[in-house]
């Protein structure tokens, strides 16, 4: 399932929000549901509960941030690591996920395509600025002249 979610009428606003909209994926709709509410009010948001879909929507979306809910069985979170290892931009990825101190190996995957963990329980508030810094590093860096981002 992919959603996007604006809120303008300037069409040339909304193209520039579409290009920079934070993609989250969750396989759980209700997390994604909860994390785009969270987050909608300052940013287009695109979601995906697809793992299936997942690479081509970051591949054609290119997004500024990524922010990823982590499937809860090993088999499923080495899936998804394999799709964001093949994703084309090294966009900052966000990852939500249950430490399991007894499979280092899904732990060190899991750091080798995040450039940030968050630990379930999460914080909303914690989440709401942590995507609000992210998101003015991002904006901050394409316009001082295209220089890469801090977080790649």
């Amino acid at each position: 399932m992919a959603k996007t979610l604006s809120h303008t009428n300037d069409p040339l606003v909304s193209q520039l929000d579409r290009t920079n909209a934070i993609l989250i994926f969750s396989p759980d709709s209700d997390i994604a549901k909860s994390l785009a509410m969270l987050l909608e009010d300052h940013y287009t948001i695109e979601i995906e509960t697809n793992l299936a879909l997942l690479e081509e929507h970051v591949n054609r979306l290119d997004p500024p941030l990524l922010l990823v809910d982590l499937y809860p069985l090993p088999p499923d979170i080495l899936k998804t690591v394999e799709v964001l290892k093949r994703r084309k931009s090294k966009n900052p990825v966000v990852m939500f996920h249950v430490f399991r101190n007894s499979r280092p190996e899904i732990e060190a995957a899991i750091r080798n395509v995040s450039d940030l963990i968050l630990y379930k329980p999460i914080n909303a508030e914690l989440v709401s600025e942590l995507v609000s810094v992210l998101m003015a590093i991002h904006f901050t860096t394409r316009t001082e002249g295209g220089r890469e981002s801090p977080m790649q």
